[in-house]
């Protein structure tokens, strides 16, 4: 989604209520966009400060990736974000971040193999469990 919208950007300045508007036509339980002064920009007008937050730093950094948090904001619950740089001309002007409820990841990553529960694991590059689809699923890394 960040890809796609700053195609459509016409200069570094970026408004977020429009960025958290395109946001809410994606499938996740929570969107959000944070600008560069660590602003987040929910959807419905509420705004939170995002500046401590790994995705922020990470996204600002110019990097993309997947991060188990607690207490998000907006929900105050468990949610697996997937964050990207937003960016101009090169230059990272916000992240985007897409959440799924701890519930919503574990109804899409439920399994059967010939009937049976299987484990599904979501990991980092590190091999760190982010979430588990299965209560059979105990580790928490992938070796």
């Amino acid at each position: 989604m960040a890809s796609v919208f700053e195609d459509s950007l016409e200069g570094p300045d970026v408004n977020p209520a429009e960025a958290a508007d395109v946001l809410t036509q994606s499938q996740f339980d929570q969107t959000f966009f944070v600008t560069t002064n660590g602003v987040a920009y929910n959807y419905d007008g509420r705004t939170a400060d995002a500046a401590d937050r790994h995705y922020y730093i990470e996204g600002m950094k110019g990097q993309s990736g997947v991060w188990g948090v607690h207490d998000a904001l907006f929900q105050s619950r468990n949610v697996v974000a997937f964050y990207a740089p937003v960016r101009f001309h090169g230059e990272v002007v916000g992240v985007m971040v897409c959440g799924y409820l701890d519930e919503t990841l574990t109804e899409l990553m439920t399994t059967d193999l010939f009937g049976h529960p299987t484990p599904t694991y979501l990991v980092d590059p590190m091999g760190d469990v982010v979430a588990i689809g299965s209560s059979i699923a105990r580790s928490r890394r992938i070796e």
